[in-house]
């Protein structure tokens, strides 16, 4: 391959990457989410509350304000309990079974003996 050659594929394959470069970035400025004045772009994120096993039930602590409401459900899908907790701890007396406890956006897993 002669210099000549050699630089023009060269010359050809820096146009093809400029190119696909230029299409790439005007993708994702596309796909950018557009965000207004004093919006966030991400939500802040939130403390998820824990479910704890004890004696003859659960107990739950919620750091949220708020409080959080509770559905509780068997392994079966059935609903068994369905409550609004307030912040803080609190405890739910359960008969010994597996639970689902959804707590929020959260779904915990529990085995009560």
């Amino acid at each position: 391959m002669t210099m000549a050659k050699y630089i023009r594929c060269i010359s050809v394959m820096a146009r093809k990457i400029a190119i696909a470069v230029c299409i790439a970035f005007t993708a994702s400025a596309i796909s950018m989410p557009t965000t207004f004045a004093n919006e966030p772009i991400f939500s802040p994120a939130t403390i998820q509350p824990t479910v704890k096993v004890v004696a003859g039930g659960i107990e739950i602590a919620v750091q949220e304000e708020s409080g959080c409401h509770v559905a509780i459900y068997a392994i079966t899908g059935q609903l068994v309990k369905q409550i609004d907790i307030p912040s803080g701890i609190t405890t739910i007396d359960l008969t010994a079974g597996y639970y689902i406890v959804k707590c929020g956006n959260t779904a915990t897993r529990v085995a009560i003996r």
